[in-house]
């Protein structure tokens, strides 16, 4: 796989279930058109965290308390020549995310580093060319609505990528 993830713990911003039904459907769409693997829709806050499973669930509990569901902006469709970052929904960096995105960097003491928030659609090396004319037939939500955050178990096979637990906001 053309990729550059660190196996371990990630922890994932996820939507209701009208906004995951809309995020799928459009992966679906692009994945029919350009064969990408099948992952959850998912906004990444952070990761990856090395605390042992007890300790990043009592963490991530605890930040849920701190924390309500919000809206999240979406700015149309883009790409990039990345393979985790192919084809996404532009997401706008609200007060909101930018509070929660902090919080839990420092839950987990990680030190704040470039940022760039996006839900990805499709995940792969297909040419730009492809990706533009694909993108041609999408209708973009503008918002989705953020309403838990997820610990996952990230491997470098997408096949193997697993939620451990979901903690609503």
């Amino acid at each position: 796989m053309n990729s550059n993830i660190s196996n371990g713990f990630y922890i994932w911003g996820q939507f209701d279930i009208a906004s995951t039904e809309l995020i799928s459907f459009l992966q679906r769409e692009v994945n029919n058109e350009l064969q990408g693997p099948e992952f959850d829709a998912h906004l990444t806050l952070t990761g990856p965290v090395n605390y042992e499973l007890d300790i990043c669930k009592n963490l991530l509990e605890e930040l849920c308390k701190r924390f309500s569901e919000f809206s999240v902006s979406l700015d149309g469709i883009d790409f990039k020549d990345k393979f985790f970052q192919a084809f996404f929904l532009r997401v706008l960096f609200s007060k909101e995310l930018e509070a929660l995105k902090l919080a839990t960097d420092q839950s987990f003491g990680l030190s704040p580093k470039e940022y760039f928030p996006h839900i990805s659609l499709y995940y792969g090396s297909a040419l730009q060319s492809q990706k533009k004319e694909c993108s041609r037939s999408l209708l973009p939500p503008t918002s989705v609505l953020l309403n838990k955050i997820s610990l996952v178990k990230i491997h470098e096979d997408i096949d193997e990528w697993d939620i451990i637990q979901t903690f609503s906001l």
